[in-house]
């Protein structure tokens, strides 16, 4: 069975010390672009720049977080702008995102939804991210009723 996820569908990402991630899968105006941008010549040979790879990937897939706080222990919240008429991070909340020591779980998890919405986030060898697990949500039994069972 293959499964088809609404466009604007997120998934709910816990990487440990009660923080959470919304993230969605990276639009296809945003691969297109993020792949002219990333993809650069150097003396005619292609060479991918990695540092624009995650950064971009944070920025177009991102939606929500949960846990985050200032300094003065506030609530941290995202700020957004318009991109090809969809809405992503700002440049300074992608900064400020990547200067927390959640920087390497974070660019890890992005890159995995630069194509769809994964079934497991991995590594780029295949192994599993440490400590980072996609929250599903509890699905609910349907008990049946007394005339279901008496039948």
């Amino acid at each position: 069975m293959i499964i088809v996820h609404p466009v604007d569908e997120v998934l709910e990402v816990s990487l440990g010390k009660d923080v959470s991630f919304w993230i969605s899968a990276m639009h296809y105006k945003h691969r297109r672009k993020m792949n002219a941008m990333v993809y650069g010549r150097s003396g005619g040979v292609e060479e991918e720049n990695t540092l624009d790879t995650a950064f971009y990937s944070v920025k177009y897939c991102l939606k929500k977080t949960k846990g985050l706080t200032l300094p003065d222990g506030s609530e941290y919240e995202l700020r957004f702008e318009t991109d090809c008429g969809l809405k992503v991070l700002t440049d300074e909340c992608v900064e400020e995102l990547l200067t927390t020591e959640l920087q390497t779980s974070l660019i890890l998890v992005a890159s995995n939804f630069f194509n769809s919405l994964p079934e497991k986030l991995q590594l780029p060898d295949g192994e599993p991210i440490p400590g980072v697990e996609i929250v599903r949500p509890k699905t609910q039994v349907k008990k049946k009723s007394k005339s279901q069972t008496q039948s």
